[in-house]
């Protein structure tokens, strides 16, 4: 807690955290569902090379804002929106967004992915991304906080319904970035390929060297023929409790 704050400062049932080396302050749940690092390693993907990078980003699923945010933060001239159906999310985002003097650039609109046509208009973005709920509905055991359980649980968005917004909303030739657990990725691909977005960039992400993927990082764009490229590993480890370089570039917001 800074200097000045006070618990009132924070709402309830919160906590005050920080991203991007104290550039980016995030209010979150102190319990249920809180973002982890894979919204980071999402956003650095999705940011692309050119900090001037101009244009128009939806993230589907915010959560608190923190994919959409740290975008923000990162392109001084992107404008973002905030799509959430979770009320208290969605009143996060709104706080983080005047927290972070953001008002002028980025939104919040709480709705349904199912419903968001006449709220978000089609074809206006140039990227979109999500860190969406990972599991499919009906496998394994449910959280018992509603809040988590359709955060983490494909209770409310299938990976369909994911797709196909995320394809409504792209100009051609726009960006869609996603992560996902590595089991997943043939079928995040085949989606895509379904709802006219062609695989372009897949990234695997392996806790430590030797070991399996865990998560997969898999970025389409809409109305071209590009070729799959398959990047380097992300390697987040090298030993217990101590990240790699790139990693801790990515959780400091540097581009090298």
């Amino acid at each position: 807690m800074s200097e000045g704050e006070t618990s009132s400062s924070i709402p309830d049932g919160c906590v005050r955290d920080e991203a991007l080396r104290g550039r980016l302050v995030l209010y979150q749940p102190e319990h249920g569902y809180r973002f982890s690092l894979d919204a980071l390693l999402l956003a650095d993907f999705a940011r692309g090379p050119d900090p001037a990078w101009q244009g128009g980003i939806v993230d589907l699923g915010a959560g608190c804002g923190v994919v959409g945010l740290s975008l923000a933060a990162q392109l001084q001239g992107a404008r973002v929106t905030l799509v959430e159906l979770q009320s208290r999310l969605a009143g996060l985002c709104r706080t983080n967004i005047r927290e972070n003097d953001f008002d002028r650039r980025v939104e919040v609109v709480e709705a349904d992915l199912r419903r968001l046509k006449g709220l978000v208009e089609g074809a206006s973005a140039d990227r979109v991304v999500s860190n969406p709920p990972f599991r499919p509905a009906g496998s394994g055991r449910m959280s018992p906080d509603p809040e988590k359980a359709i955060a983490n649980m494909e209770l409310e968005v299938s990976l369909p319904v994911l797709v196909a917004s995320a394809a409504r909303l792209l100009r051609p030739r726009g960006h869609f970035s996603v992560i996902y657990p590595a089991e997943r990725a043939v079928e995040v691909c085949e989606n895509m390929s379904h709802h006219g977005l062609r695989p372009v960039r897949l990234r695997p992400v392996y806790p430590r060297a030797g070991r399996p993927a865990r998560r997969v990082l898999i970025q389409a764009r809409k109305g071209v023929s590009d070729a799959l490229v398959f990047e380097s590993p992300l390697v987040i480890h090298e030993a217990p409790e101590v990240y790699t370089a790139e990693a801790a570039r990515i959780l400091n917001g540097r581009r090298s």
